[in-house]
């Protein structure tokens, strides 16, 4: 719903669930309240809110993600990226220059120009240099380094690499 130029959300049956204070409501196309949280921005700022409208996590964040089926959640606070819980705690740094949501327990994460996995306690995954890391899916997932395409595991090793041309 929309009143004044701010955003808010109805039920199915036209009750009001989420005033209308803010200038975006996390993905209004396909709703999605992952872990009871959505991510709203009002201002410069970002945070979520529950199912009640209740700002649970402040907003405090220059950009937020959705949360993960493994309740985290990538914040950006200045140039910077890291994880909350759905409780607003910081659970990884803010320490990434861009950062992916959680897949199967690992998230892919940036620093300059070399990708790399974080698990949800902060611990880097030990790997090669990726140009490109994407997220798991049933224990694999795409990797690009020295442009070539190959499928990695949860430890980094490839289980794939693309054939030479």
């Amino acid at each position: 719903v929309t009143a004044e130029g701010k955003l808010g959300l109805v039920d199915a049956a036209g009750r009001e669930v989420i005033a209308p204070h803010y200038e975006a409501v996390e993905d209004l196309g396909e709703l999605r309240l992952v872990r009871d949280r959505l991510a709203v921005r009002r201002g410069p700022l970002s945070g979520y809110v529950d199912r009640a409208g209740r700002e649970v996590i402040p907003l405090r964040y220059e950009e937020t993600a959705t949360f993960s089926e493994d309740g985290l959640a990538a914040v950006r606070l200045g140039e910077v990226w890291g994880y909350v819980n759905t409780h607003g705690d910081q659970v990884v740094d803010p320490f990434y220059d861009d950062a992916g949501p959680f897949s199967e327990g690992l998230a892919a994460v940036r620093r300059g120009d070399w990708w790399s996995y974080v698990d949800g306690a902060g611990v880097e995954l030990s790997i090669s240099r990726y140009e490109f890391l994407g997220d798991f899916k049933d224990g694999l997932a795409l990797a690009i380094s020295a442009g070539r395409w190959s499928y990695i595991d949860r430890e980094g090793q490839t289980v794939w690499l693309e054939p030479l041309p």
